[in-house]
């Protein structure tokens, strides 16, 4: 089962220069300490939830109780970051939340491995343009139903009584194959590639704890996501479907001194070339599945032996 969808941010990055931001400056010369605290405790709680935090009457006691100051005074804190453009003023007015251009930017750049990142349409501050270029992005409506993908998960349909061309038929299904597949050389890889992948390629379903550990190599290599799906094509390819397999690849890239994507592709390049000119002076190498295992067992937990 792939992991759930989470809705927010464990963290999210403050700048050192933060305070010197004249939208945030202007608060703290207003409010002093009060104003600052209460900007970076809002911001917590808008990462916490998502891109924006519902500003109502249930929120704003329950706020209070947790910070102890007046809720009047924050009322009047919060129009004055509407009015300085630290929060978006049409969408606290219209919708009564607190969220801005540069909140929800962050917070889209900051998921950008996740499998899918909704978006209420209502609620966005982007033009569809600028959407485009983040691949996990999913446009919804208030029943969390999907109004715009951009093409990249919606089919091509025909009507039932309509007889497709050959051609295009020919076209997509070729199409859906190099989907499916993915055994050429492609650097442009998302998370939702790696996951695809996994899951229609015998894997199995995408355990929490095999997400945790392909995440924590993609960070230990330029273009992490296709350097993944890279190792995963050759545990394919040779016919051991296992996560400790494909780490037993990942690793030896990464002793190998191979930083990139282009540097594997050299470096696999160079060891097929070497492995047929030795094809009929040797035998091909057996994997050392016992030493591979005492390699990552006091990473991976019993119960996920069977990945």
């Amino acid at each position: 089962m792939a992991r759930p969808l989470k809705e927010g941010l464990d963290y999210f990055p403050l700048n050192t220069d933060f305070e010197d931001d004249d939208k945030v400056a202007i608060i703290e010369a207003e409010y002093g300490n009060t104003g600052y605290a209460l900007i970076v405790r809002l911001l917590c709680r808008i990462y916490r939830n998502g891109y924006y935090y519902q500003w109502s009457e249930k929120e704003q006691i329950l706020f209070k109780k947790r910070i102890n100051v007046d809720i009047n005074e924050v009322n009047v804190i919060i129009n004055d970051c509407c009015k300085w453009g630290f929060f978006d003023k049409g969408m606290f007015e219209k919708f009564s939340i607190l969220t801005s251009y540069g909140i929800q930017k962050r917070f889209i750049e900051a998921t950008h491995r996740r499998t899918e990142v909704k978006i209420n349409k209502k609620y966005s501050l982007f033009n569809l343009q600028e959407l485009r270029k983040y691949k996990n992005v999913l446009l919804v409506n208030d029943n969390d139903e999907t109004v715009e993908d951009f093409g990249r998960n919606t089919p091509l349909k025909k009507p039932e009584s309509e007889k497709p061309d050959p051609q295009e038929y020919s076209n997509q299904k070729s199409l859906d194959k190099k989907q499916e597949n993915f055994l050429g050389d492609k650097e442009d890889v998302t998370y939702k590639d790696v996951v695809h992948f996994w899951e229609q390629n015998g894997f199995g379903g995408m355990t929490p704890y095999a997400s945790q550990q392909l995440e924590q190599w993609m960070d230990d290599f330029g273009q992490g996501e296709a350097v993944i799906l890279k190792a995963l094509q050759i545990a394919v390819e040779n016919n051991v479907r296992k996560l400790r397999y494909v780490i037993g690849t990942l690793r030896t890239w990464s002793n190998a001194k191979c930083r990139d994507y282009q540097a594997i592709l050299a470096f696999q390049k160079e060891q097929e070339t070497r492995g047929a000119s030795n094809k009929n002076g040797g035998k091909n190498k057996k994997v050392d599945w016992d030493k591979l295992d005492k390699e990552i067992s006091e990473d991976e937990p019993p119960f996920f032996e069977g990945v």
